[in-house]
């Protein structure tokens, strides 16, 4: 994953990014930091392509990124818990995942022991009119369903931050791929513990 000379403002004039350029190799996990502001949270969003950048050019294994996600994976600090049985939020990212796949994806990020001490287990019913989540437990299902998409390039955006702060002994680690290999490219930002490449 390449990006060259990428540059991106909200308002004219005042520039958030101005000529990044990073490249990414494959299999590499590289952690963006600084401070509050410096604009991590805007190049997590170009890199997934929810935002275009104002110049410059974004390169994922030769294809620009869209917004469906199909190339890049994107888990930010605020998730969304969908309602409706636990089961059928997890199979928003594989429709066709059976029971197993669920566990696997759910124990590898550190929920499968809560997931299975609910009423109904994968069964019951979250958001809203159900069972509530804790922010941490929000945070490690979308991580899951993450997991089951298994896209080319993982971009985590403070996506572990309550799962970190909760004291349960959640995974705070950047998620690998379902399957041998991982992910291509994996992209943190904020606070890593142990840090991979920084920048």
């Amino acid at each position: 994953m390449t990006l060259t000379g990428v540059s991106h403002a909200y308002v004219p004039g005042r520039p958030v990014l101005h000529d990044v350029d990073l490249e990414i190799r494959p299999k590499e996990r590289v952690a963006l930091v600084g401070t509050s502001g410096a604009g991590k949270t805007t190049l997590a969003k170009l890199v997934a392509g929810l935002h275009r950048p104002q110049s410059g050019r974004i390169d994922v294994g030769g294809a620009e990124p869209d917004e469906a996600g199909h190339l890049v994976g994107l888990v930010t600090q605020e998730v969304h818990v969908f309602a409706g049985p636990l089961a059928d939020d997890l199979r928003l990212a594989r429709p066709g995942a059976d029971v197993e796949e669920l566990r696997e994806a759910l124990d590898m990020v550190g929920a499968l022991g809560w997931v299975e001490a609910l009423p109904e287990g994968l069964d019951t019913v979250v958001g809203d009119g159900g069972h509530r989540l804790t922010a941490d437990r929000a945070q490690q299902l979308a991580l899951a369903r993450l997991l089951l998409a298994d896209p080319p390039v993982v971009v985590l955006d403070e996506a572990t931050a309550e799962a970190g702060s909760s004291g349960r002994g959640s995974s705070t680690r950047p998620p690998s791929g379902r399957c041998a290999g991982g992910p291509r490219w994996s992209w943190r930002t904020g606070s890593v513990r142990p840090p991979p490449r920084t920048g």
